[in-house]
């Protein structure tokens, strides 16, 4: 799933003019209700296919929009009005717009706004009475709810942005490649001799297998522009676009070749791609190292062959307690060099008196503003180490970078990488494998492992208990519904969310929309819960994921069960209960 934050931004499309229908089907297999709370003087059952909406926004400033509307039922019209956001989500061809509302007989709501300037697929929300005991919403539109649509134009979009790169660098120089790269296959093709030469390979070409051969040490490439494969040195061929060009050259895109020749590529923020040799690498010889004595005190060692520019580099630590904020900052005086050989600490507290040259009091300097890179130490606890490292305004290099802490364990060597401007790595000290490319995990001393292990047989045990109480509610439910224990999975809801989200349940057969939906009808189920002692329900699948119950746990011992059924409308997922069981006891 894709998930991105609303912002700021120049819109894909001038049409800000919308008709959208009614969604609701008269093929649809549930009622609806047959009434609209005194809101529009409107019933559900007068909304009919010829039921529609007109949407015309006016942009007032960027994101800041106007609109009017109009809802067409039979033979009334009620026109709405309001202003509110409209723009862009980061990185997503979907525009959303939120609007504060109004009829013209005065009665407020709010409008919300999706749309997909691909196929101008738009999905819209008209919600009245919010915070009442009885809000009513009204959905338009067509495909919007359908995932696969979504998932599709999300794909379409992305391939749509390739871009052909304002320029090319080869560690800090430029760099021409001759034929010029273009687009093909949705990629960024590149001419492949002029790019492995300049990466130090030897390049040569068999035309008897139609091959191009580069060598580099003890890397061999062989490229088939017969069977479209990469092969590096032994292992097995890996699909590649490969096309020849006029003249005969042969292109393809760029990354494979680079990281094939253990090449770093960083694609900039300015349209440039940036590419790191390997020996350029291995330049930098000796270790810069981090000691972490505390969250609040720590000592840069440079033992490398060349000088560290401080002057940026803003050191962050966390202290809830703080009276100026959570998050304490240093930064280093301007022109602040740390030659190979020196050292410098910087601690809240010292036994000594700082000299600020190689010892430096904690102490924040507002005036000097963030840095450009940030060391930000969130904890220190061994097994639970939480560092991160951002650059802000350059794309800066980590190489030959040793942490320690202090706490006893290991040193930890960064391995070399480039974090481009805007992004950070975080160094994360709990056992497994990293979650994300920009994760690293602090390597754990075996006592450390075997503590989490302990901890994870502990809260298996608690879990088993707290699942045996559990079970002697849900027991009583089972069997007033003459339900057979064997046949369905338990999962009680203070858990389930957490489970549903790590992705160790799947009920419904993986359907991810049915399990939200689930959450969301048990929300929607007890928000009027609870009184003192009543225990949230549990969920009762049956294992084909085709049913569910959810029961409420009175705390007089009585229940209150529901039936869930799962329905899909016109690709919309929508959870349907009704009550099986009133109050038992």
């Amino acid at each position: 799933m894709l998930v991105a934050l609303p912002r700021t931004g120049a819109l894909a499309t001038t049409d800000l003019t919308w008709e959208i229908p009614y969604k609701y089907s008269s093929s649809a297999t549930y009622p609806l209700p047959d009434y609209l709370p005194q809101y529009l003087g409107v019933s559900r059952s007068d909304l009919s296919s010829t039921t529609k909406l007109s949407i015309s926004l006016e942009m007032v400033a960027e994101d800041d929009a106007q609109v009017t509307a109009s809802l067409e039922v039979g033979e009334q019209t009620i026109n709405l009005s309001g202003r509110g956001f409209f723009g862009r989500f980061e990185q997503t061809p979907l525009q959303r717009g939120l609007f504060d509302i109004e009829t013209d007989a005065g009665v407020a709501g709010k409008l919300f706004l999706h749309v997909y300037p691909k196929n101008n697929e738009r999905l819209v929300r008209l919600t009245f009475g919010e915070g009442t005991t009885q809000p009513e919403t009204i959905t338009f539109g067509g495909e919007y709810g359908n995932i696969e649509s979504i998932v599709a134009q999300w794909n379409d979009y992305v391939r749509s942005q390739a871009k052909l790169p304002s320029g090319y660098e080869l560690d800090g120089r430029p760099i021409t490649l001759e034929p010029a790269p273009y687009i093909a296959s949705n990629q960024v093709l590149v001419p492949v001799r002029p790019l492995l030469q300049a990466l130090g390979a030897n390049v040569n070409w068999d035309g008897t297998t139609q091959t191009i051969i580069a060598r580099k040490g003890n890397t061999v490439l062989h490229l088939s522009v017969r069977n479209q494969t990469l092969r590096v040195n032994d292992s097995s061929p890996k699909s590649l676009v490969i096309a020849r060009g006029e003249g005969g050259s042969t292109f393809c895109p760029l990354e494979p070749l680079a990281e094939a020749l253990s090449a770093t590529v960083i694609s900039r923020n300015d349209g440039r791609v940036s590419l790191i040799s390997q020996e350029y690498t291995n330049r930098e010889k000796g270790i810069f190292q981090i000691v972490f004595v505390a969250p609040d005190n720590l000592i840069l060692q440079n033992d490398t062959n060349r000088s560290y520019d401080l002057s940026e580099w803003a050191l962050t630590y966390y202290d809830p307690y703080a009276e100026s904020g959570p998050l304490q900052e240093f930064r280093f005086p301007a022109d602040f060099v740390l030659q190979p050989g020196q050292q410098v600490q910087v601690a809240a507290s010292l036994d000594i008196e700082p000299d600020n040259r190689h010892v430096f009091a904690w102490q924040p300097d507002p005036e000097r503003g963030p840095g450009q890179l940030q060391i930000r130490i969130l904890a220190l606890e061994p097994g639970s180490e939480s560092i991160s490292v951002a650059s802000l305004e350059n794309d800066f290099y980590v190489g030959n970078w040793r942490l320690v802490n202090a706490a006893g364990k290991p040193a930890f060597d960064l391995p070399s990488v480039w974090i481009p401007k805007g992004s950070s790595i975080g160094i994360n000290g709990k056992p497994g494998e990293p979650t994300s490319p920009f994760e690293l995990r602090w390597p754990n001393l075996p006592a450390i492992e075997d503590a989490y292990a302990e901890e994870l047989a502990r809260q298996a045990e608690s879990d088993r208990q707290f699942f045996a109480a559990v079970r002697q509610d849900y027991l009583s439910v089972l069997e007033a519904l003459n339900l057979n224990e064997e046949n369905y999975l338990i999962y009680p809801t203070m858990r389930t969310y957490e489970l549903f989200n790590t992705g160790e349940i799947e009920p419904f057969n993986g359907n991810a929309a049915a399990s939200r939906s689930l959450m969301y009808c048990e929300w929607r189920l007890t928000r009027s819960l609870p009184e003192t002692g009543d225990k949230l329900p549990v969920y009762i699948i049956n294992r084909n994921g085709e049913e569910a119950y959810l029961a409420l746990i009175r705390q007089d011992g009585s229940f209150v069960a529901y039936h869930l059924e799962f329905a899909m409308d016109e690709g919309y997922c929508a959870w349907l209960d009704r009550p099986v069981l009133q109050e038992q006891p």
